[in-house]
């Protein structure tokens, strides 16, 4: 078996899912890019995230780190909405790829993970404090205080996401901010 530990790092959004297996250092050895297709349903997008996974996956992988556009619920491992990629609200996505994988996951909203990278070897790097906004399918942010990834009592800090931004009352506002 071989010596050398690695993870893989997936990155799940509206329109598509990178998956690498990362060593020590942080370099990436072997990606993969993968539509999310999420027309399809949840049984075709967990199947999707399942053959990115598997297509870097190796013996030296001992976890996988998921990074979710939605709101998650990290300590349970379950993604509690997701606007962009319906079908998984309150599903126990950690438990449900363990069960595949036989290895721990983790997961974590993806702009937090965003502005946590920055903190470590980005833009932000040696900043205490950060706010980080992030514009994509979606809007998401991720805070830093203190050096620590911020998440609030609830686990939801920062969430900017689903906010009008018009004040006329325009009922077609809701559904052009929340995506489709």
């Amino acid at each position: 078996m071989n010596n050398l530990k690695t993870t893989i790092g997936v990155d799940i959004g509206g329109t598509k899912i990178f998956a690498a297996r990362y060593s020590s250092n942080g370099m990436y050895d072997a990606h993969v890019t993968l539509p999310t297709e999420t027309r399809e349903g949840k049984d075709h997008v967990i199947t999707n995230i399942l053959r990115a996974i598997s297509e870097v996956m190796d013996d030296s992988v001992i976890a996988v780190g998921i990074s979710w556009a939605g709101f998650v619920d990290s300590k349970k491992g379950i993604i509690m909405q997701a606007a962009n990629i319906p079908g998984f609200s309150q599903f126990p996505l950690r438990d449900t790829l363990e069960k595949e994988l036989h290895v721990p996951v983790v997961i974590e909203n993806d702009a937090r993970l965003f502005v946590y990278a920055e903190s470590i070897m980005g833009a932000a790097h040696g900043a205490k404090n950060i706010l980080g906004l992030i514009i994509g399918t979606g809007v998401g942010s991720g805070i830093i205080i203190d050096n620590k990834l911020y998440k609030g009592s609830q686990g939801f800090a920062g969430e900017v996401g689903h906010m009008f931004s018009s004040f006329q009352g325009d009922s077609d506002d809701e559904h052009f901010l929340c995506g489709p």
